[in-house]
Parts: C-alpha cells; sequence; structure tokens
C-alpha cells in the first residue's frame, strides 16, 4: 500500500497511512509497526554475509527506497532513478496490485488477528517480520519459540508429529494447548519469568509434519493458564534426563473442527 501510494503520488503520511489501514483492514498501526515497516522497505530486516559478517542487505548494497522524516514518506533519489525505467515500473506495479489483490482474497476480519490470519501459513521469517523484530534470524536460532520481551512477544512453532519426537506437545481440547519450553529451562529461567507473568504475546504456529516445509498454521494467540506451568524432566535424544517446563495454555480461539481433526491425524 504504502509503495504503490509514493508511486501514485510521491508522499504518503504516516496518519493517512494509519487511517487507510485501519479503515480497510481494522488494524491499528503502532510507531513499533511503523518503524518495521520503514526498515522492511529499506531491507534493513534480512540479512547477508559481507566480509564474514552478517549486514543488513541495504548496508551491503547500498539500497535506500524511502524517507519518513516529519511523519511523511517520500521515495529516495536512488528509487526514483529506478522507476525511470518503464519495464521495471511496469513490473513493480503489476506485483504490487497482485499482493494487495491476493491479501484481500484471504482476509476476513473475523479471522484476523492483530497481524495474522487464522489457518493461514507462515515461515519464522513472515512471523518474526510481522511481529515487528528488527531483523530476521536463523531458523534454529528460534526452533520451537523464542522470547522478544523488548517487542513483548514470544511465537510458538510446533511440529505435530515431528521426527524422533522428545517433547510432549498437543492440544488437550480445542481450546486448550500443552508444549514444552526448550532443555535445561526452569520456572525461574528467564524466558520462562517473561511467559509465567503473562505479559507477552503468545501466538501459536502449527503443521502436522515437517514434510508440509517451513511453513506454519497460525492457530491463534496462546495465554498460559493459572498453575499452568510445571517443571519436569525428559529424556533428551541422547537418553540423558534434562529439566523442560511444561506449559498448558488457553487458545483465544477455538479450533475449528476441520483443522483440528486434519492436525490430529498421524
Amino acid at each position: 500500500m504504502l509503495i504503490s501510494q509514493l508511486i501514485e503520488k510521491n508522499s504518503y503520511g504516516v496518519e493517512e497511512l494509519s487511517g487507510d489501514t485501519l479503515k480497510k483492514y481494522g488494524y491499528e498501526l503502532t510507531e513499533k509497526t511503523i518503524d518495521s515497516l520503514y526498515k522492511n522497505i529499506n531491507f534493513e530486516f534480512i540479512t547477508e554475509k559481507k566480509e564474514k559478517k552478517l549486514v543488513t542487505v541495504r548496508e551491503k548494497y547500498g539500497f535506500n527506497i524511502v524517507k519518513l522524516e516529519n511523519n511523511n514518506f517520500t521515495l529516495e533519489e536512488d528509487f526514483l532513478e529506478s522507476l525511470k525505467d518503464k519495464t521495471f515500473k511496469t513490473f513493480l506495479l503489476d506485483l504490487l496490485n497482485y499482493s494487495i489483490m491476493a491479501y484481500d482474497v484471504i482476509y476476513k476480519k473475523e479471522n484476523f488477528y492483530e497481524g495474522f490470519i487464522l489457518y493461514e501459513k507462515y515461515s519464522r521469517k513472515d512471523v518474526i517480520r510481522v511481529l515487528n523484530w528488527e531483523k530476521n534470524e536463523v531458523a534454529q536460532g528460534i526452533a520451537g519459540y523464542k522470547v522478544n520481551e523488548k517487542l513483548g512477544n514470544c511465537p510458538v512453532f510446533i511440529t505435530y508429529h515431528g521426527d524422533e519426537q522428545i517433547y510432549d506437545h498437543g492440544f488437550l481440547s480445542r481450546s486448550e494447548f500443552k508444549w514444552m519450553s526448550k532443555a535445561r529451562r526452569r520456572l525461574t529461567s528467564p524466558d520462562m519469568t517473561v511467559i509465567k507473568n503473562q505479559k507477552i504475546r503468545m501466538p501459536l504456529f502449527v503443521k502436522k509434519s515437517d514434510d508440509e516445509g517451513i511453513e506454519f498454521f497460525y492457530m491463534g494467540d496462546l495465554t498460559p493458564k493459572e498453575d499452568g506451568m510445571k517443571e519436569m524432566r525428559i529424556k533428551d535424544k541422547k537418553g540423558k534426563y534434562v529439566s523442560v517446563v511444561g506449559i498448558e495454555c488457553r487458545l483465544n480461539r477455538d479450533v475449528e473442527d476441520e483443522m483440528y481433526r486434519y492436525l490430529m491425524e498421524e
């Protein structure tokens, strides 16, 4: 929406963008989302290696797409120069129009919750981008979950029928879900303390098996049940006992029957 409007009329105020987004999608843009939007469009979210160090793509290639000054977006000179190429501009506008149209097809206000659409698929990269994380992170660094205390969120990723499953994850009912922390965690561990205090958003993403690729279905947001966090010990892949925290949660929406049956079937 932002790029389309900037190509059409050269400037687009934050207030105008916020109003258009609220009117069309019922979504209120926060300062953190505006900051994330600016960084994403300028290729500051994704990283690549340069001289053996991870740097932003903007830093590596010198991309400058939009400016944000005095709560107003404008296009950078570099990008305005690129738009003089008619073929580039035609393909870009086609991509932008298709992206908006494709999103509008799947968007339903009743299934939209703070950036995610219920039962649509998202990769880890998609998720942390929507949650306004500053930079992309490798999948191994996130694994099953990761707390971002600064932004107040912790996405949870579960493979329901994973190979060599050592963790006890799963639905207790259509409205309740249990999962486990990473190994060597206790109730006093920093990430568990944040979750226990319930001052953090925990969107749940589930895929049936690794055969489904890197994307997960958004299932709703989790809230730990009162007294729903307990320390326990399980055997790791080497047969050694390690401490974990089991977490029983409620979902903000009951899982629809068709999706529930699909994920439960092996």
